[in-house]
């Protein structure tokens, strides 16, 4: 046999060694933890919200695991820090899904989940982000949301300025992709309610608001909208508008009365705030259940944002549990999603443009509590 031969044969054979070994190396990767891609803003004006919700997916987390995990495997979160930035967004977004191998992605924010949207339906990804921004989720095939519907808020938000006779609201916004998503809709809604409409939008992370502030000041209004992502700017805007004479009742296009970095930014000007949104069911067993051991471990009440965080992540688990790690095939499962349980309590499903429709409520802080409120009640 000539040496040509010889190097042949032993090629073979070496090939013919690799192959074999290659269902042992996928079984082996089969028995390590099922990642969980996070991207959130982790630096920036957006941190101190986004870390306070993510409490609610590692609850989830941990009850998961303690239970066994996902087809006897561990569910593990990999962060990565989209800054609250698109250009974020999208660098997260591939490092989890290309470096990281995750087959889900759960994000947030508007501008940086509009990013990530061409990625996920390119990657055949599925993501699930707490955006309220109305039509986002329908923009691509693989994104889902699971929060409070902006448009439905601002809705019910009409009806109650109708009630009370509102004639003028000047709203404030960011000046991002979120406040020009829903700028059309909180229009129509003061439109619908009778009254004259005015809006000033604010760059997220500056302190200084008093331009637009006092322009609020010479409209008069009758009411104040803030459209909030929860960041520390509420509280700039709340406290500046206080402090030059504004005293019009303020309205939150969102329950934020629980969430801590919202709050401490707000400080005392929370009381008699007026906000719409889901809230934590506690005469429901499982939202009594969710709130009472989330309490125990933090020391302060859970907000419906943390509760959307640990369904999310249940909804993943169970779509794995059901069909496997393939995205298409989770996909699948989360457009026919029905009759989900909610840690918050309830239940919930997804909706035509999938997006989960939830049970929202308008609320009133009162005496440092939060109070359900019919449209009209003063």
């Amino acid at each position: 046999m000539d040496s040509t031969s010889k190097i042949r044969r032993s090629l073979c054979a070496f090939g013919l060694a690799a192959a074999a070994a290659l269902p042992v190396f996928s079984v082996q990767a089969q028995s390590g933890p099922i990642k969980f891609g996070v991207t959130y803003p982790l630096t920036g004006a957006f941190a101190g919200f986004a870390k306070e919700q993510i409490l609610g997916m590692e609850m989830a987390v941990a009850d998961i695991n303690a239970k066994g995990g996902v087809k006897g495997r561990q569910i593990q979160l990999v962060y990565e820090d989209t800054r609250g930035t698109p250009e974020g967004g999208v660098a997260a977004f591939r490092k989890v899904t290309e470096i990281d191998k995750v087959p889900v992605v759960l994000s947030i924010f508007t501008n940086v989940v509009t990013a990530q949207l061409p990625l996920a339906d390119q990657l055949k990804i599925p993501m699930i982000s707490g955006v309220e921004a109305p039509g986002l989720s329908a923009r691509a095939q693989y994104a889902f949301a699971h929060s409070n519907r902006s448009a439905r808020a601002l809705n019910m938000l009409s009806q109650h300025l109708k009630s009370l006779g509102v004639k003028k609201a000047f709203t404030f916004m960011p000046d991002n992709a979120f406040g020009e998503d829903i700028s059309k809709s909180a229009q129509e809604a003061v439109g619908a309610a009778g009254a004259q409409y005015a809006e000033a939008r604010f760059r997220l992370g500056q302190p200084e608001y008093r331009g637009i502030v006092a322009r609020a000041k010479e409209f008069n209004p009758d009411v104040i909208l803030i459209a909030t992502q929860g960041t520390a700017d509420d509280g700039n805007v709340v406290k500046q508008l206080r402090e030059i004479g504004v005293n019009a009742p303020i309205f939150i296009s969102a329950n934020l009365f629980d969430v801590k970095a919202w709050r401490d930014s707000v400080g005392t000007y929370v009381e008699g705030m007026t906000m719409v949104g889901p809230n934590v069911d506690v005469t429901d067993p499982k939202g009594k259940d969710f709130s009472t051991r989330f309490k125990a471990k933090h020391g302060r009440n859970p907000n419906y944002l943390q509760g959307t965080l640990y369904d999310m992540v249940a909804m993943y688990a169970a779509a794995i549990e059901k069909v496997g790690t393939d995205g298409t095939a989770i996909r699948d499962y989360l457009v026919g999603l029905k009759d989900f349980p909610s840690a918050m309590g309830g239940r919930f499903g997804m909706g035509p443009d999938r997006q989960t429709v939830m049970a929202i409520n308008l609320w009133r802080v009162k005496g440092g509590e939060l109070m359900k409120i019919l449209p009209g009640q003063k």
